[in-house]
């Protein structure tokens, strides 16, 4: 079981960016981007879909290609990314259910 917690939140931009838009405007990519090493260290990094291939290759982690042609190892990395990935979408989720009344609020800029 996971802890269902989020480690960092941006909310500086609406929600039809794309997520690597959102990714590279955000204080996380800025910091990693400048501390990779101190940052990400040993077996630390971020779990990235297959849109964020290429965007940070040294601190996000994405799903191998597939082909037709991975090795089982490769497979079986893509599924456990896949069912990570799932926890992530079903927090997500929860958030979106505990907050439904918010959607009907009239916003006002404070």
């Amino acid at each position: 079981m996971t802890d269902l917690k989020f480690t960092n939140v941006y909310c500086g931009d609406p929600g039809s960016f794309h997520d690597v838009r959102l990714l590279r405007r955000s204080e996380i990519y800025d910091y990693a981007e400048r501390n990779k090493r101190a940052r990400f260290q040993g077996k630390t990094f971020l779990l990235g879909d297959k849109g964020c291939v290429g965007v940070a290759k040294s601190w996000i982690v994405t799903p191998f290609r597939d082909n037709d042609d991975l090795l089982r190892e490769q497979v079986d990395f893509n599924r456990r990314v896949s069912s990570t990935r799932v926890v992530v979408e079903e927090v997500f989720g929860i958030l979106k259910a505990r907050f439904r009344g918010l959607k009907k609020m009239e916003l006002r800029d404070l």
